[in-house]
């Protein structure tokens, strides 16, 4: 398995596990004192098509399952309306109108380090 790990200014960082296929398979954010903020677990069909993302928090405990068609769309998800979003960490939110999402390069982490191992 590898993981790369991307390191930001103020010490969060994340963190991307890769399968033997080289799919993501975590995404992981951690705080700057290292505790872990939040998760998502991506899982793949046997034709290699990501179909369901695990969305979790510090805790392991689960906020949201997003299950996915083949051509990546959400099967849950409502057409028409809103999107509404909050950052891993929770620490941000909002609503916008579908395909006009907007969030802030601060809100993501700013300027980042990447580096893999």
């Amino acid at each position: 398995m590898r993981k790369e790990v991307e390191a930001f200014g103020d010490g969060t960082r994340t963190v991307r596990e890769y399968d033997a296929a080289d799919r993501v398979c975590r995404l992981a954010t951690y705080r700057a004192d290292g505790e872990l903020k939040a998760s998502i677990d991506y899982h793949y069909d046997a034709a290699g098509v990501n179909v369901e993302r695990v969305l979790r928090d510090a805790t392991g405990a689960v906020l949201r399952t997003i299950r996915l068609d083949a051509a990546g769309t959400e099967l849950d998800a409502d057409p028409g309306g809103p999107v509404r979003w909050r950052s891993l960490d929770g620490e941000a939110a909002g609503e916008d109108e579908k395909g006009q999402e907007q969030i802030s390069p601060a809100q993501m982490g700013g300027e980042a380090d990447y580096r893999s191992s």
